[in-house]
Formats: C-alpha cells, structure tokens, sequence
C-alpha cells in the first residue's frame, strides 16, 4: 500500500561514508561549501576514520533515496576533487527519524 507522503516524496537523511581515510581540514572545509545548498551538517570522520557526508534528499522510498544520495555525495566529491571514490557505507532514514534519534541522544 503506498501512502499519501509516499506519492508525494519524503525527505530522507543519509550518510555515506567513503573510502578516504584521515581527511583532512581542506577536504572538510571544501565539501562544507558544495554540501551546504543540500541542507547537510555536511562533513564528519567516522570512528574508523573515513571521510562521511551527511545529506538530505526527496525521494519516494529507502530505494530511490539511497540512490540519490550516493549519486549526490559521489558528484560532491569528484567536484572536490576525489574522483571515483567506493562507497563503503550508506545509512538512511526519514528526516522524522533523524529528529527522533537526535532528540533521544
């Protein structure tokens, strides 16, 4: 069954994590820039130490989301500069379940 706010899109946030490890302040500092216009806290290092971005996309499901989301954070990186990097990790959930966690943390 497909819901109202599923026809019209829902916002998701994602993040993605890449194979760059030790990114340095420049990285950060550029990607900030590019992420910003896609209402992302845009940049953090991972516990293992990997460059990650965290973005928001519309997307219809957790499908489409993902998709556009690594296309997304793909594009910004190639645009930084990085080219070509692997995926390693992607997260996505509803920007109402970001809240939820973020307000249970």
């Amino acid at each position: 069954m497909t819901t109202n706010a599923q026809q019209a899109g829902t916002s998701w946030s994602a993040l993605i994590e890449f194979d760059i490890a030790d990114p340095g302040d420049e990285l950060h500092d550029t990607l900030f820039t590019l992420v910003q216009a896609h209402h992302g806290t845009p940049t953090t290092t991972t516990d293992t130490g990997h460059l990650a971005l965290m973005l928001s996309v519309d997307a219809v499901g957790v499908v489409e989301a993902t998709s556009r989301a690594v296309a997304l954070g793909t594009e910004l990186l190639a645009r930084a500069g990085h080219p070509g990097r692997t995926v390693m990790a992607v997260e996505i959930v509803t920007d109402q379940e970001r809240d939820r966690r973020n307000a249970a943390s």
